[in-house]
């Protein structure tokens, strides 16, 4: 999807916004936003990918999602895992959306703006899920409006979180610094799927953070250890 000024690639499979980049002929850098597999101009599809490819990206419920994942991702109904029992009754990491088929609806076009929409049932949490893409005539921004909408008659709680993996030149290892307004935080109480950084479930004084082979890591500073990842929180205290 196109105005001329930027582009924007949405894929069929999870949903997911693979590309979002200024076009060319505009004179201005092309770099793609997000991290991820590099569609280009090639394609706009990715179909799901089941079976054996998924078991090549993790294990059971976390390989579904990864093997599709690329540059964003909407996590609904919930974010993270789901319980064991939830797994091996074939749930995926965070949620169905990144793990499901969408469907698009047909363009409506005007003077001044174009706009396309994509669909999604989501079956298990019954939930329906709606995402509205919108450009405007010779603008850089897209407005993206989205509507998850409750088939039941109670209420549903549910998160519903935007899933954005940024890459160089917007992080890069050797000058990218991470600033909190707290002065605590907290590591994630599951560690990382075996390669933790950090020691799981640990209070610390931001941004000194233990690391789990021992002695601290200062986490203002990002990628500091090739093959590692970690989530934590902070907060004031």
């Amino acid at each position: 999807m196109t105005n001329g000024v930027i582009e924007l690639v949405a894929l069929e499979g999870g949903g997911h916004i693979a590309e979002f980049r200024f076009s060319e002929g505009t004179h201005k850098p092309d770099t793609n936003v997000f991290v991820g597999v590099s569609l280009g101009r090639r394609s706009t599809r990715l179909r799901k990918k089941r079976g054996g490819l998924a078991a090549k990206y993790g294990p059971k419920g976390v390989g579904e999602f990864l093997a599709s994942f690329t540059g964003h991702a909407l996590c609904l109904d919930y974010f993270g895992m789901g319980s064991p029992e939830e797994t091996q009754r074939g749930m995926p990491l965070h949620g169905e959306a990144g793990c499901s088929n969408w469907r698009w609806v047909k363009n409506k076009r005007k003077s001044a703006e174009n706009r396309v929409r994509q669909e999604v049932c989501l079956s298990a949490a019954g939930l329906d899920f709606s995402r509205e893409i919108k450009f405007y005539k010779n603008e850089s921004a897209v407005l993206i409006r989205e509507t998850a909408t409750n088939w039941a008659d109670t209420d549903h709680y549910f998160h519903w979180v935007q899933h954005a993996t940024l890459g160089i030149p917007f992080l890069d290892p050797e000058c990218s610094r991470i600033f909190l307004s707290g002065n605590k935080a907290k590591s994630w109480p599951f560690g990382y799927e075996s390669k933790s950084l950090l020691t799981s479930d640990q209070e610390f004084r931001w941004p000194c953070a233990p690391r789990e082979k021992g002695g601290e890591t200062d986490l203002s500073i990002p990628f500091s250890e090739s093959g590692t990842g970690f989530v934590a929180s902070g907060f004031v205290g």
